[in-house]
């Protein structure tokens, strides 16, 4: 299923520009590149919101069922 979002949004990105393409000044490389550097900033931040809201959850019932910190 992931694989199919990510193959979704990159046909959406390619037909953005082709339909842009006699006014666009960049090229396709530097198109490419942006939409790898958008999903893999999306991932890192995505990856540390859950580490962070685990923690904080993992917290909260380590409180609600009175285990000793280790």
């Amino acid at each position: 299923m992931t694989l199919m979002m990510a193959v979704a949004a990159l046909w959406g990105v390619l037909q953005l520009f082709a339909v842009s393409w006699p006014t666009r000044s960049v090229r396709l490389s530097t198109v490419l590149l942006a939409l790898a550097v958008g999903a893999y900033g999306s991932g890192v931040a995505t990856a540390l919101v859950q580490l962070g809201y685990t923690r904080v959850y993992a917290e909260q019932y380590r409180v609600l069922t009175s285990f000793p910190r280790p």
